[in-house]
């Protein structure tokens, strides 16, 4: 057996003369008996002082044209942490992400999702009981250092339009690029109704669907619907991909340069069922298209500016300018949150559910600060990565603190040192053998280790879990800096290396556990880590002459936010 090729997309124990198989999925359909009878959707009460009365009159309309359309939920209002009703508008703004993340990098979109995957997931319910759902801005959400569905979805969406915007203006081959992002309230499996994620292409139509919490994308081309001879004679419809005619998801092109037309195709078995409202810093729209049954989701136009299918709030953008300038009451303090603000870490470490959220990032893509990449690319313009023209207030510019090396080096040692006493201990109890054995570990295997989990955070941050359908300027074709390869040939190296340090006929298991880690998350880490080794079974393999090798790399981003990584190896046989 081989030593598992511990990547984060999941894709372990390839032999390099192997190509990557297809991904499998499974349909199930489940019957309930007493039929689930969903909870009714129920607007948030808006509750005024921050927004004026006439804009918050006409939301008031706009919901109420949605009355008697039962299935389609819509919201244009978030309650902030004052307790105060706001146009959820004014949380979509670009934001420039923490320094590690270089925006004229061919891989700044999945470095972004992989830095707010790592961000830990928090209901609101738990943390506020007192209030149905807390809208938090950016600062807000780095500094509490947990969020839900709209806190990920917004970050990340701020993320993504700078991103954007800066390629655009300063980096060779986008300048003709048009790519927007705008969050989306999704009905998705299993989750429920959550916030996403939607960036598109303006030129070609092409769109993706971002989970900001578990940072996986979903590529949906464009459809065009085909001609009516197609209908009537469907062998007459052109190849899929040839020329982007009707009948086919758009074509598009192969790389930056290439300028080939090659077939598109949507990423399969996306979760997303359907999507009711989108909204950006200008507008919120609601969506018009039912999708009934299991009609594909790529059927859907997701042109916002087609007012038969997506029915906006505001006319346009200088329509939102001119309502908000009206003449709005003084806000008085709220008493709602005194103790959050105060002291968020306490009231964070006071909630039953973070055992539940812990691992919400699992096996995520991003990259660290301490891996090297920070530097300016040949060829790329040089605009001042801290500045943001593209913010029109630069009080709301977001404020990072700097990764915390010396913390990381801390829980490196702390952790690694507890799972090894864990191990030792489990396997001398003879839990679930009913065999008490001794343990060896092999240090120098474990010091090979840690170069292969450093590239395995550095290949996380490049190589999507998911998506990787979508074409330029969604996608860059670039070479990663770490590929799937580079990672597989060192595994086999540290797995010949832990063969030939034993008897002949060794075989060699192993398996990596990548986490997040706040602050918030510290009592519960340990015993997170320790119970997926144990469930693992990977402590069980053999007798007294099995070598352990463990070893835990930690590494740091901004805002004490840090991604930890175990690998557990085992050598076994030989006797």
């Amino acid at each position: 057996s081989n030593l598992a090729a511990a990547q984060a997309a999941g894709a372990a124990g390839l032999s390099s003369e192997r190509p990557e198989p297809e991904p499998m999925y499974i349909s199930l359909d489940i019957t309930m008996d007493p039929e689930l009878i969903p909870p009714d959707s129920i607007q948030p009460q808006i509750v005024r002082g921050k927004e004026p009365s006439v804009l918050l009159k006409r939301v008031q309309e706009w919901l109420d044209s949605f009355k008697h359309d039962k299935d389609n939920k819509v919201l244009a209002l978030g309650t902030d942490l004052d307790g105060k009703s706001r146009l959820i508008c004014r949380f979509v703004r670009p934001q420039r992400p923490p320094n590690h993340i270089r925006p004229e990098d061919p891989f700044a979109i999945e470095a972004a999702a992989r830095f707010v995957s790592l961000i830990p997931f928090l209901a609101d319910h738990d943390l506020f009981p007192e209030l149905n759902d807390v809208w938090c801005t950016d600062q807000e959400f780095l500094q509490l250092q947990c969020g839900d569905w709209e806190e990920h979805c917004i970050l990340l969406c701020n993320y993504f339009n700078f991103i954007d915007m800066y390629r655009q203006q300063f980096v060779s081959g986008y300048h003709s690029c048009s790519v927007q992002s705008c969050c989306c309230l999704c009905d998705v499996l299993p989750e429920g109704e959550i916030m996403m994620v939607l960036r598109r292409d303006a030129n070609t139509g092409h769109c993706e669907f971002w989970h900001a919490v578990r940072g996986e994308c979903y590529f949906v081309p464009k459809w065009t619907p085909p001609g009516f001879m197609e209908r009537i004679c469907p062998s007459r419809s052109p190849r899929p991909g040839a020329d982007d005619k009707p009948g086919t998801l758009g074509g598009g092109s192969g790389g930056e340069a290439s300028g080939v037309v090659e077939a598109l195709l949507a990423t399969p078995a996306a979760p997303v069922q359907r999507v009711h409202i989108a909204f950006n810093s200008d507008n919120v729209w609601a969506n018009l298209q039912h999708r009934p049954g299991r009609d594909p989701l790529h059927k859907m136009s997701f042109d916002l500016e087609d007012r038969s299918r997506w029915k906006p709030l505001f006319k346009n953008a200088d329509e939102l300018k001119r309502l908000s300038k009206s003449a709005q009451p003084q806000a008085a303090p709220s008493a709602l949150l005194p103790s959050l603000r105060r002291a968020p870490a306490a009231v964070l470490r006071s909630s039953q559910s973070l055992a539940a959220a812990a691992v919400t990032a699992g096996f995520a893509a991003g990259r660290s600060s301490l891996l090297g990449f920070g530097g300016a690319r040949p060829g790329v313009a040089d605009a001042g990565h801290s500045e943001n023209p593209w913010l029109e207030d630069p009080t709301q510019t977001l404020k990072y603190e700097g990764p915390d090396v010396l913390h990381a080096h801390y829980l490196e040692r702390r952790l690694e040192g507890q799972l090894e006493r864990d191990i030792i201990e489990h396997r001398a109890m003879g839990s679930n053998t009913g065999v008490h054995r001794v343990t060896k570990f092999n240090r120098v295997i474990a010091d090979r280790l840690s170069a292969l989990l450093e590239e395995l955070e550095i290949l996380a941050s490049c190589r999507r879990p998911c998506g990787s359908e979508a074409a330029f300027p969604l996608r860059s074709h670039a070479a990663p800096p770490v590929s799937l390869q580079v990672v597989q040939q060192r595994t086999q190296e540290i797995e010949s290396d832990f063969q030939k340090m034993g008897r002949p006929g060794r075989c060699v298991f192993g398996v990596p556990f990548n986490h997040s880690y706040t602050e918030v998350l510290d009592k519960m880490l340990v015993k997170q880590i320790w119970e997926e080794v144990r469930d693992s079974r990977i402590l069980e393999m053999g007798n007294e002459s099995p070598e352990f090798a463990i070893k835990v790399r930690v590494f740091p981003y901004a805002n004490r936010i840090f991604s930890i990584w175990a690998f557990v190896a085992c050598a076994t046989g030989g006797d």
